[in-house]
């Protein structure tokens, strides 16, 4: 569990409410494989990691959708390669959720 991570970037800030999150570039750095996520939320937040910025869906009940759930203070690893995008948004109506990306190699 994030053993041997190691830092190529600086860290960015993705803000989502429950009507939209905006895009933020992760990284431009090539060396870049992985991204460490927190949420720096009191409330689940669901996130995308895409090449493109695309918007992120909530899964519900009745759809499925491309949001990844991310609990409330927690921290995982992805893969992400140079020039990744992340999206946060939350399904708490009064709620604004706060997602720290680091770009770097190792972790996973």
């Amino acid at each position: 569990m994030g053993y041997g991570f190691n830092a190529t970037g600086n860290s960015v800030v993705a803000v989502g409410s429950t009507a939209s999150g905006t895009a933020v570039q992760v990284s431009t750095v090539g060396a870049a494989d992985t991204v460490r996520l927190q949420n720096m939320s009191t409330d689940r937040a669901f996130i995308r990691l895409s090449s493109t910025g695309a918007a992120v869906t909530a899964p519900t009940s009745a759809a499925s959708a491309n949001g990844i759930p991310l609990e409330a203070g927690a921290m995982d690893y992805f893969k992400g390669g140079p020039n990744s995008y992340l999206t946060a948004l939350t399904t708490v109506a009064t709620a604004t959720v706060r997602i720290a990306a680091t770009p770097g190699t190792g972790g996973i």
